[in-house]
């Protein structure tokens, strides 16, 4: 009977830092997903700033 409740307990203990090791890797991935959003907006920007001033030397060529 000793046997089969430290059997038990072990499970349980795997069990939750298994739980608490998928809940880090869950974060990590979050945060990544985060930071590269923020660099794509980023690059968003820079784009439309460069398409802008494209455009400006466009029609300064125009002229």
């Amino acid at each position: 009977m000793r046997i089969k409740n430290y059997i038990l307990s072990f499970t349980c203990i795997c069990l939750v830092l298994l739980g608490t090791a998928c809940e880090s890797e869950s974060d990590k991935r979050k945060a990544r997903i985060k930071q590269l959003d923020k660099e794509i907006n980023q690059l968003k920007k820079e784009t439309d700033l460069m398409n802008d001033y494209l455009d400006a030397c466009e029609k300064v060529s125009k002229c």
